[in-house]
């Protein structure tokens, strides 16, 4: 049973995945956590328990970097795999943050109407 600690955001950018044996296939996610994403990429491009290579590139400010993870595949479908990063550094954690970070910045976070009736 898989058991998430973080909530999957919606966060779409390109990644490449590099695996030693299907070599580098491209991909786009479909969400991400600190802990893992979910990439949408072609049919049995993967199977599932490989260790592979996830890049993905982030901007701050006007500055683009490539950050490069470990992750392991825990799931392929017909759409894409879902991968884990099962140990990753500072750098990492940055770039997942300003990914992040750039998805809560396009959001409009408003209360729906009906909040107010239960804040009084």
């Amino acid at each position: 049973m898989e058991q998430r600690w973080n909530i999957r955001m919606p966060v779409r950018t390109q990644v490449c995945i590099r695996s030693p044996d299907a070599g580098t296939i491209a991909g786009r996610t479909r969400d991400l956590s600190f802990e893992g994403m979910y990439v949408e990429t072609s049919p049995d491009s993967v199977s599932a328990h490989t260790f592979v290579q996830v890049e993905f590139a982030v901007r701050d400010g006007a500055d683009w970097a490539v950050v490069k993870t470990p992750a392991m595949i825990v799931r392929s479908s017909d759409d894409g795999v879902g991968l884990m990063f099962p140990d990753y550094d500072d750098t990492v954690f940055d770039g997942l943050a300003l990914l992040l970070a750039h998805y809560f910045s396009k959001q409009q976070l408003s209360r729906p109407h009906h909040a107010g009736a239960l804040l009084s």
